[in-house]
C-alpha cells in the first residue's frame, strides 16, 4: 500500500481516550506489511475540541516506509510497532506546550495531549531525523506497552525539543518482564532541547547506548516551565538501568538545574561526556559501574579561614576521573583582611565517595605571597574524612597555618591527583 502527498483533516471533537481512541487518520491494521506512507500532511483538531486523535497508527506492520509526513494536533503523531520499519523525517506537535494554560495542574493520564512518537511492541527499526516539538508527553517514546518488547531500533538524527515529560524516553511502564521490556536500543546524534523533564530517559531498561547527542536546558526552561530545582531539569537521566553505555555526550544546562546526568543502575559504562552548568549526580543504591573520561566544572568553596575570601566570579575549578584516579585544577583568586589560622577548602565533587589511596598535591604558580614566600613553600593536602583540602604553608619543612603568608590579593592554581580505593570508588558510580 503507498500513500502519498496529500492532506487529511479530521477531529475526535472531545471524544476518547488513551485506551479508547476516538479517531485515526490513518490505521494501518496488523501484520501489514511494505506500507509507504510520504508527505501528507495531517491535523488532528481541524474542528471542535481536542479529543483522543492518532495521527498515524502501524502497530504490527512490518518492513513499512514511513516519510516526511507533518503530523499537528494529534493526541499521538505515529503509534507504531512491528518490525524492520523506516520512519524518518516526519514531524509531530500536538501544541500542548503552547498553551501555557494547559499546564497549570499537572499531566495525568485523562490527558488528550500524549507522545509526538509513540513505539510500542518495535523492533530492528530506524527512527531518524524526525522532529516532535510541544507535545504533553515525551517527544519520542519506546516502550513495552505492558505486553510487548521493544529492541535493537536506532534512534538518530532526531530533534526532540520543548516537550512536557522527556525528549527522548526509553521507559518500561509497569513491570518489566521477559514480555514487557526495553533493551537493545541505540540513542545516537540527537538534538534534546528544553524538554521539561529530562533531555533523554531511561527508565528499568537495559544494553543501551547513547552517544554523541546534545542535550541543552538553558534559561527559556525556567522560563516556560518555572522549574526551581526540583525534580525537572536533568539533561540526561538513567533510572534502575543495567548495562547502558552513555560516552561522547554534551549535556549543557544551568546551574538552577537538578542535574547534568543522573546515573543510578548496574554495570552502566559512563564514559567522555562534557558537562556544564551542574555536576553530575549519582545514586549509591547498586553496584558495578564504571566512569571513564568524566569530567566537570565546580565551584569550591572556603570551608575554615579566618579574614579569606574566595572571589567567586574568578575562582573556578574543574576535574576529571577516570576509573579510580581523579584530577583538580584550580584557579584560586582570594582577598583577605587580616587573615590568620588555616585555610580549609571543600565542594570537590565525588572526594568524599570512598577511601583514598594515595594523593600528590601541588602549587605551580602562586602571586600575590608575602614578601619572600613563594609556591615551592606550598603544600596541598587531604583531611582524613576526605570532605576538604588543606592549603598549608611549608616553613622550614614543617607544615604549619598559610592564613598569616597571605597578601591581601593571592592568586594560586592547585593541582590535586587522587588515587581512590577502587573497591570504594566502584560504588560511587551506582
Amino acid at each position: 500500500m503507498t500513500l502519498e502527498n496529500f492532506s487529511i483533516l479530521t477531529s475526535a471533537d472531545g471524544f476518547g481516550a488513551v485506551g479508547s481512541v476516538g479517531c485515526y487518520a490513518i490505521r494501518v491494521v496488523d501484520n501489514v506489511e511494505r506500507t509507504r506512507i510520504c508527505g501528507l500532511n495531517i491535523d488532528g483538531r481541524h474542528y471542535g475540541a481536542m479529543g483522543f486523535c492518532v495521527g498515524i497508527s502501524i502497530s504490527w506492520s512490518n518492513h513499512g516506509f514511513y516519510q516526511n509526513n507533518n503530523i499537528q494536533n494529534c493526541s499521538v503523531g505515529i503509534h507504531g510497532g512491528g518490525s524492520f520499519n523506516v520512519i524518518d523525517g516526519n514531524i509531530c506537535d500536538n501544541h500542548f506546550v503552547d498553551d501555557p494554560d494547559n499546564f497549570t495542574n499537572e499531566w495525568d493520564s485523562t490527558s488528550m495531549y500524549w507522545d509526538g512518537f509513540m513505539f510500542e511492541g518495535i523492533k530492528y527499526s530506524a527512527i531518524t531525523n524526525n522532529t516532535a516539538t510541544n507535545n504533553g508527553q515525551s517527544g519520542i517514546y519506546f516502550g513495552g506497552g505492558g505486553s510487548s518488547v521493544s529492541c535493537y531500533n536506532i534512534i538518530s538524527g532526531n530533534i526532540a525539543n520543548w516537550n512536557f515529560n522527556h525528549g527522548i524516553d526509553n521507559g518500561v511502564s509497569g513491570t518489566q518482564s521477559a514480555t514487557n521490556d526495553v533493551y537493545g536500543n541505540t540513542i545516537n546524534g540527537n538534538i534534546c532541547k528544553n524538554n521539561r523533564y529530562n533531555g533523554i530517559w531511561l527508565g528499568t531498561v537495559h544494553d543501551i547506548v547513547v552517544n554523541s547527542n546534545i542535550v541543552v536546558i538553558d534559561e527559556e526552561h525556567k522560563t516556560k516551565f518555572n522549574s526551581a530545582g526540583d525534580s525537572s531539569g536533568i539533561g540526561l537521566r538513567l533510572n534502575t538501568t543495567k548495562n547502558c553505555v552513555v560516552s561522547d555526550n554534551d549535556v549543557f544546562v544551568t546551574a538552577n538545574e537538578f542535574s547534568s546526568i543522573y546515573f543510578r543502575g548496574v554495570g552502566n559504562v559512563l564514559g567522555d561526556n562534557r558537562i556544564r552548568g551542574k555536576d553530575i549526580i549519582v545514586e549509591n543504591l547498586i553496584t558495578n559501574n564504571s566512569a571513564k573520561g568524566l569530567t566537570g566544572t565546580f565551584k569550591p568553596t572556603i570551608a575554615v579561614g579566618s579574614g579569606v575570601t574566595l572571589d567567586s566570579t574568578a575562582t573556578r575549578g574543574t576535574y576529571s576521573i577516570n576509573n579510580n584516579k581523579i584530577v583538580y585544577d584550580l584557579d584560586l583568586n582570594i582577598t583577605t583582611s587580616s587573615s590568620t589560622g588555616p585555610l580549609q577548602l571543600s565542594g570537590f565533587p565525588f572526594l568524599a565517595s570512598g577511601t583514598i589511596y594515595q594523593y600528590l598535591g601541588q602549587c605551580p604558580f602562586t602571586s600575590g605571597m608575602k614578601t619572600g614566600f613563594y609556591q615551592g613553600n606550598i603544600g596541598v593536602n587531604v583531611y582524613a574524612n576526605n570532605s576538604v583540602v588543606t592549603i598549608a604553608a611549608m616553613v622550614t619543612g614543617v607544615s604549619t597555618d598559610i592564613g598569616t603568608y597571605l597578601g591581601n590579593t593571592v592568586r594560586m592554581r592547585i593541582k590535586l591527583e587522587i588515587i581512590m580505593n577502587a573497591a570504594d570508588f566502584e560504588g560511587t558510580f551506582n
